[in-house]
């Protein structure tokens, strides 16, 4: 599996902590072989989150089909900081 993570400059034009406190906001999305469970796997997951003052981004690639589960386990222990 490949991780890219990198701090964005980026200024929202509006106000997140409007919806919920910054540091409990997740954006993020998949990308998948396909439609079917059973014929298609998930290739990437993507995530801005607020970290330390500023919006960051994550990525995890799957190198190989066996990633996927190493993928989630990433994304989930993200979403459980």
């Amino acid at each position: 599996m490949l991780t890219i993570e990198k701090k964005l400059n980026i200024a929202p034009a509006y106000d997140l902590s409007r919806l919920a406190p910054l540091e409990r906001i997740v954006f993020f999305d998949i990308e998948t072989t396909g439609l079917s469970a059973a014929k298609a796997g998930l290739y990437l997951i993507g995530a801005v989150y607020w970290e330390q003052g500023s919006w960051r981004l994550c990525q995890w690639f799957a190198d190989s089909l066996w990633d996927e589960e190493e993928m989630l386990s990433a994304f989930f222990g993200l979403l459980s900081r």
